[in-house]
């Protein structure tokens, strides 16, 4: 429910911020804002792109955890698309993606939620609980009773009699 009162007052809030900010600079300060954004987002994702090919390539080379460097270039990345977006809120958030420092502080949020999502097997919501309606439920994780490990599986025995043990 609070994701849905949030869609529906974001644009509110946009339209509410071209009004008050056209009032104090005018329309084509607006324009120029909503260009001079949308070209600084172009050309942070270009580079922001080409700077993940040059990261991911030397990780794998020095065989490192990509983790961090991953969700910061796509934390640099998401702020360029929200740059790109017109909206004064959108260039807000985008710019504490996109700015260096703000950037370590979002993507380091955003690395611990999402390593407290893959420990609790949840991607979004509370764990266990049906991810979509009409998917079935997933099972909470079973508790070792400390026997060893257990694997389950099905299997099936093919017999095409050229056992060798079972010869002479």
């Amino acid at each position: 429910m609070p994701a849905l009162i949030l869609f529906l007052l974001f644009p509110i809030l946009e339209i509410s911020l071209f009004i008050m900010v056209g009032d104090e600079i005018g329309v084509s300060g607006v324009l120029l804002w909503i260009l001079g954004s949308a070209i600084l987002g172009v050309g942070l994702i270009r580079a922001q792109g080409q700077h993940m090919i040059d990261q991911a390539r030397t990780t794998v080379q020095n065989r490192d955890e990509p983790m961090a460097e991953a969700i910061t270039g796509l934390a640099a990345i998401v702020g360029g698309i929200l740059l790109i977006i017109p909206g004064f809120l959108t260039d807000i958030i985008g710019l504490a993606f996109a700015l260096p420092g703000l950037r370590n502080i979002t993507s380091d949020w955003l690395h611990k939620s999402l390593s407290k999502r893959a420990q609790t097997g949840s991607a979004g919501g509370h764990a266990h609980e049906q991810p979509f309606p009409g998917q079935p439920r997933q099972e909470p994780p079973r508790q070792s009773t400390g026997a060893g490990v257990v694997i389950e599986g099905d299997y099936t025995v093919v017999d095409d009699g050229n056992d060798p043990r079972q010869q002479g």
